[in-house]
């Protein structure tokens, strides 16, 4: 049976207040060539994801990579609108990273240096898979998989973040949720013969899976985006992405109503923007490109950046499950005239 994530947390089993050499979350700030940009670059055991923005655009893409056993890591991903996957190809050492950036057989240099985040912040992870019956390989099989951003030093970002770790630790809380994932998978499955899986045993299977990201960083703003999939049989999988806003300066969530004065004004923009993103052209109306409505109205699943502002469509929000998770990016130019006299001094003319 298929059900949707909304915002279902979970952290390391242990309280981790450091960074550790096993898990870290780190900012750089270097250059492509000629290009200038900022990675914020999240390691988990063996995996890595990092964001990414340019200086000139401020608009944040993720790449990862799995597997990588040593300080030399190849991330690839494809940033929004384009139809062409990018490699990073990198050698942490010390402090800084060096490499090459690959797109289309080119190979550019990159060289970057860390740059300090605000003390107190640590990644931490947790992950788990086991099979139904541990000798066959084959048979259905539970997936566990966590990680998050926790402050050892910030109550005020871990309640916006965790908003359902009150009273207890960030351990006690992976604890129980962990135990309750297996547990139900247990129960789920008691019954369960090697008969009745022979043919398709992923039908049986439940996997559990959330990564809560650092995506942006700046003097006045914090943005952090959360995936979350979930799988409990059915045609596919369901996934939910969740954007926080935090502002610095007051030390609160932002809402699009701190940002825009007029929300109803960014409709078009949101179409003009998806059109150019998705390469839809002016002749073709929205709906017969495959969404639900020919108007797109902003919501409140956003990020904002120095640069820009960006809103995130979960899967059947304005489209179909095939039309996939779908992100539109305004550039400030466009919207400045909208902003909040609260929200000026965030955007970088």
């Amino acid at each position: 049976m298929k059900r949707l994530l909304s915002l279902f947390v979970i952290l390391v089993g242990l309280q981790v207040s450091t960074q550790t050499s096993t898990s870290w979350i780190k900012s750089y700030a270097g250059k492509i060539g000629k290009t200038s940009f900022t990675m914020l670059l999240h390691k988990a055991g063996n995996d890595y994801d990092a964001y990414v923005y340019y200086t000139s655009t401020q608009l944040p893409y993720l790449i990862s990579a799995q597997g990588q056993k040593t300080n030399t890591i190849t991330l690839t991903g494809t940033p929004t609108g384009s139809d062409d996957s990018e490699k990073w190809r990198l050698t942490i050492v010390g402090n800084k990273i060096s490499g090459s950036f690959i797109l289309n057989d080119k190979i550019t240099a990159v060289s970057a240096q860390e740059n300090k985040l605000k003390k107190g912040a640590a990644y931490v992870y947790t992950e788990k898979k086991t099979n139904l019956n541990v000798a066959d390989k084959k048979s259905p099989h539970a997936s566990f998989y966590q990680s998050g951003i926790w402050y050892s030093n910030n109550s005020l970002i871990n309640k916006i973040l965790w908003p359902s770790y009150t009273t207890k630790t960030a351990g006690q809380h992976f604890i129980e949720n962990k135990n309750t994932f297996f547990n139900n998978f247990k129960k789920d499955t008691k019954t369960l013969k090697p008969a009745d899986y022979k043919d398709d045993s992923y039908m049986y299977s439940s996997e559990s899976f959330s990564k809560l990201l650092m995506s942006y960083v700046s003097k006045n703003l914090v943005v952090f985006t959360e995936d979350n999939y979930e799988f409990n049989g059915g045609a596919h999988s369901n996934g939910v992405t969740i954007q926080k806003v935090i502002d610095l300066r007051h030390r609160k969530q932002l809402e699009l109503k701190d940002i825009i004065s007029d929300t109803s004004a960014l409709t078009a923009l949101l179409e003009k923007n998806y059109r150019r993103i998705y390469k839809v052209p002016a002749d073709q109306s929205l709906m017969d490109y495959g969404l639900f409505t020919n108007q797109i109205s902003s919501n409140e699943n956003f990020f904002v950046t120095s640069k820009c502002l960006g809103f995130t469509y979960n899967h059947y929000e304005i489209a179909p499950y095939a039309g996939g998770q779908i992100t539109i990016s305004i550039p400030y130019n466009e919207f400045k005239h909208l902003v909040t006299d609260f929200a000026k001094d965030l955007f970088v003319e």
